[in-house]
């Protein structure tokens, strides 16, 4: 093994390009181009040729090769007749007593570098009694472990204050090698409450500052960490992540830290009126318990964006945007109309409850407030194969598609068939199995009913965030 003392710097390959000596135009001496990025004993090839343009033979021609780190050594060859190949010491030193006019010497080395970092070749010659020595950077090779990368995932939509907002770190290896013993710390803005993450951290270095230490991430693979915090001021605040390995040199740094900015606005009391509610009906189509009611607003502007806090009441609301906590500081759960609402226009709700004895219970508190605009774009991800689009006898529409058990879902719509414009239904859907029937009875899940439009145009998206 040829070994110089470590020295924990950044490495890198340096290669030579051509001799920078007075000689340079007619000796010259190329190395072959290597991959940018190897592994730690991923093997790295170089292929040499050294030129004698000159009409004269060249004689004692000799070339030292050395590094910056510790390498370990794999083969040498000396392709030139009588050419030899050898380790001196730290050195490859490749041998050939003569060079006849016009004809090119072709020498390989074959290494290993031995610790992740930055590694320079080092070339010096002899060649007719003289010496010549050069040392140029022309092509870096970085020996990594792994490049490692982190990003967060947040609404972009303004928010209101006290919304509990779950966000997503992705932790992503884009190779060569498997990392382990990765930490990642996640920042929030200060008057913030954390709610909950996955994994459950149940203790903080900080009031707005968690770190999860992650296990082996191999080649290829995300890890995912979801955390709920409650942003209790207006304004626009920052999300930070930023992840750190003990001794691991990356070649891409710039992807260990990630920020996004989370925008909170405020919820107004406007002049709208919660109307005409019904009782509660088993749906036996769904299994959820059903209760409708009449949102006007009898205000003289409009509302950008209404939503309806559902408070005191114990069940799961199925259909559910979100969640506050200026009601209750345990937060109360939240449907959203997605579109505005003109003075004197009025709309219908169907909220659907998971009552597990299916038996009508005491209804909720239903109180409605003015926020800001909240319409959510249609996301990426691949689409699901819809089985069948049905209308239903009351008007609604019933959406069969494909599933993953376990995965979540997204169903975007339009009033146009290229769904250009579409928008996601809210809120997005868990899949029980591998098939999912969804029905859109309009708000909340949809901005309008479905008999109220002209067209409506609806694809499935399988979500990734």
């Amino acid at each position: 093994m040829i070994s110089k003392v470590f020295k924990p710097v950044v490495w890198a390959v340096v290669f030579l390009a051509c001799l920078v000596s007075a000689k340079a135009q007619v000796w010259d001496l190329s190395i072959t181009s290597t991959p940018a990025l190897v592994t730690t004993n991923d093997v790295i090839t170089f292929e040499m040729a050294f030129a004698n343009n000159t009409g004269g033979t060249v004689e004692g021609f000799q070339l030292n090769v050395g590094f910056s780190e510790a390498v370990e050594f794999r083969s040498a060859t000396n392709f030139y007749a009588n050419g030899t190949a050898t380790v001196d010491g730290s050195d490859i030193v490749y041998s050939t007593p003569f060079i006849n006019p016009f004809t090119t010497n072709f020498m390989s080395l074959r290494i290993s570098a031995t610790r992740p970092g930055v590694l320079t070749n080092f070339y010096n010659y002899f060649a007719n009694n003289e010496f010549d020595e050069t040392k140029e950077t022309r092509k870096v090779i970085f020996s990594a472990e792994a490049d490692l990368g982190v990003s967060i995932l947040s609404p972009t939509n303004t928010l209101v204050a006290r919304d509990w907002i779950k966000y997503r770190l992705m932790i992503t290896n884009a190779g060569p090698g498997t990392v382990n013993g990765i930490v990642v710390t996640t920042t929030w803005p200060t008057d913030t409450d954390l709610i909950s993450s996955n994994p459950l951290i149940t203790s903080a270095p900080g009031d707005n500052e968690l770190i999860f230490t992650t296990p082996g991430l191999v080649p290829g693979t995300n890890l995912f960490y979801d955390i709920v915090i409650q942003p209790n001021t207006i304004g626009a605040g920052k999300l930070f992540a930023s992840l750190y390995v003990d001794g691991l040199l990356d070649p891409t740094p710039g992807n260990n830290k990630a920020t996004n900015t989370v925008t909170l606005g405020a919820a107004h009391t406007a002049n709208l009126e919660i109307s005409q509610p019904s009782g509660q009906t088993l749906n036996p189509q769904t299994g959820f318990m059903e209760q409708t009611f009449r949102l006007t607003n009898n205000g003289p502007t409009n509302i950008p964006t209404a939503r309806v806090m559902i408070g005191g009441f114990p069940y799961q609301v199925m259909s559910a945007a979100g969640t506050n906590a200026s009601v209750s500081t345990n937060g109360i759960p939240f449907v959203t109309l997605t579109r505005p609402l003109a003075p004197s226009e009025r709309a219908e709700f169907l909220l659907e409850y998971f009552i597990p004895s299916r038996v009508e219970k005491a209804s909720p508190i239903l109180s409605a407030l003015s926020v800001p605009q909240f319409i959510l774009g249609a996301p990426t991800g691949n689409s699901m194969k819809i089985y069948s689009i049905h209308k239903l006898d009351s008007g609604n529409v019933l959406i069969d598609f494909a599933a993953v058990s376990g995965k979540s879902y997204s169903v975007i719509y339009s009033n146009e068939a290229t769904l250009t414009n579409a928008v996601r239904a809210l809120p997005p859907v868990s899949a029980p199995a591998n098939g999912v029937q969804w029905i859109d009875a309009g708000p909340p899940k949809t901005s309008r009913r479905p008999g109220d439009t002209d067209h409506r145009f609806y694809r499935v998206i399988e979500l990734t965030e």
